[in-house]
C-alpha cells in the first residue's frame, strides 16, 4: 500500500499531515538531521529546533529535552501553512512522557492562540482558535508509549481517545478550526515543552469515527509494545 509515502495501514481519507520517525520518507537519519518531513506534502514539513533529535534505538522517534526543543512546522511567520484546517479535524499522536505536562501540538504562542493539544498522562486540553475544553482520565503513567487522539466535528463536539478507547468528551466553538505551527511546544512561547519522545503525528481534515481511531491504534501498536 502506498499513499503519499505511507507504508502503514492507517486511515488515509482526509489525511493532510503525516510525520513518522520510522518512515524513511519522513526522515533519513544518515542524510537528514534537521528536518522531519510530512510525507503527504513535503513542502509543509518540520524543522528541528535547538537539540531536537531523531532516535532509532528500540522505537524510532523524535526526542525532546523539556527545555527548548520543538519541531517547527512553519518558520516564516505566525500565519503558518496550517493556520486553519476547518471545523472537522482529528489529531493523532504517539508519545512517551518522561514526566510533567506538555504541549504536543502547539500554535504560535499562549497569547496569540492557534491550536494546541496540551496533555499529560492523566488529562488534556484541546484548543480551537481560542475555544477550548479539557478531558480527564485515569493516568496512563510515564515512560510508556501512549496513543492520544482528539477529534472535533462541525457541531463543536470533541472526543479524546487513549490507546484506541474513548476517554472523555467536551464541547468547543462549532465554527473554530485547527491551526498549528509546532510539535513538542508552542512555536515561539517556550512553555510546557515536552520532556519525552514523539514517534508520529497525523492530522486529518475530518473527525474520525471511533472505529477509525481504533483502527489506527491497532495498525501501529505492535511497534510500541
Amino acid at each position: 500500500m502506498d499513499f503519499g509515502n505511507i507504508t502503514t495501514n492507517i486511515i488515509k481519507n482526509g489525511l493532510v499531515f503525516n510525520m513518522d520517525a520510522a518512515n524513511r520518507a519522513s526522515t533519513i537519519p544518515s542524510t537528514n538531521t534537521t528536518k522531519a518531513l510530512n510525507t503527504i506534502d513535503t513542502a509543509i514539513s518540520g524543522t528541528f529546533m535547538d537539540n531536537t533529535q531523531w532516535e532509532g534505538s528500540t522505537t524510532a522517534s523524535f526526542a525532546f529535552d523539556g527545555v527548548d526543543d520543538r519541531i517547527l512546522i512553519d518558520t516564516s511567520g505566525t500565519s503558518g501553512p496550517y493556520s486553519s484546517l476547518g471545523p472537522n479535524t482529528t489529531c493523532n499522536i504517539w508519545v512517551k512522557y518522561n514526566g510533567g505536562t506538555a504541549i504536543l501540538i502547539g500554535g504560535d504562542s499562549s497569547s496569540t492562540g492557534g491550536y494546541f493539544f496540551y496533555a499529560s498522562p492523566s488529562s488534556a486540553y484541546s484548543s480551537y482558535e481560542g475555544s477550548f475544553d479539557q478531558g480527564t482520565w485515569t493516568s496512563f503513567g510515564t515512560e510508556v508509549w501512549i496513543n492520544y487522539c482528539v477529534t472535533k466535528n462541525d457541531s463543536g463536539n470533541v472526543i479524546w481517545y487513549g490507546n484506541g478507547q474513548q476517554l472523555d468528551t467536551g464541547t468547543v466553538n462549532a465554527n473554530a478550526g485547527i491551526g498549528f505551527w509546532a510539535i513538542g511546544s508552542y512555536r515561539s512561547d517556550l512553555r510546557f515543552e515536552l520532556n519525552g519522545n514523539i514517534a508520529n503525528v497525523q492530522v486529518y481534515t475530518r473527525a474520525l469515527s471511533a472505529n477509525e481511531v481504533l483502527h489506527n491504534y491497532n495498525a501501529l501498536k505492535s511497534r510500541f509494545e
